[in-house]
């Protein structure tokens, strides 16, 4: 009877460690504290969309990113190639694939909290010179 018990509380243990892994959130970052973050891993995403490629690729690598357990994304480059595809008609259609390199790290969530405050704080300013741009652009007429 203690056996059942203890091994119902270690599964219970195992699944919400579990859970917890996979609900935790992925940050893609331009820089990273090298010396406070451990590295994990590199991948490359390739895609074939003319459109939302970065979003494509983004949720690649979050997905790729908790399956190494990171917590951090660093989008380290990216490059483009087109090629001609030829259709049975004699046309030929233009390819694009586009290849994103990204670096996965581990870094403490103070880090974290640090690098979502600069770019809440980016956004802020992004969106305030937005509107002084329109501002001024209809004053112009």
């Amino acid at each position: 009877m203690f056996s059942s018990t203890l091994r119902s509380t270690i599964t219970l243990v195992i699944i919400v460690a579990c859970h917890q892994a996979t609900a935790a959130q992925v940050a893609i970052v331009d820089s990273v504290n090298k010396s406070k973050c451990t590295f994990i891993a590199q991948e490359v995403c390739t895609t074939e969309k003319k459109k939302k490629t970065h979003e494509k690729c983004n949720a690649w690598h979050e997905k790729k990113a908790k399956a190494v357990a990171a917590n951090t994304v660093l989008l380290s480059d990216e490059s483009s190639e087109e090629r001609r595809r030829p259709h049975y008609d004699g046309s030929s259609k233009t390819i694009k694939t586009t290849k994103i390199t990204a670096e996965y790290y581990s870094c403490p969530e103070a880090e974290l909290s640090k690098v979502s405050a600069k770019e809440q704080a980016a956004e802020s300013n992004s969106i305030e010179q937005r509107l002084l741009t329109l501002e001024s652009l209809f004053k112009k007429g």
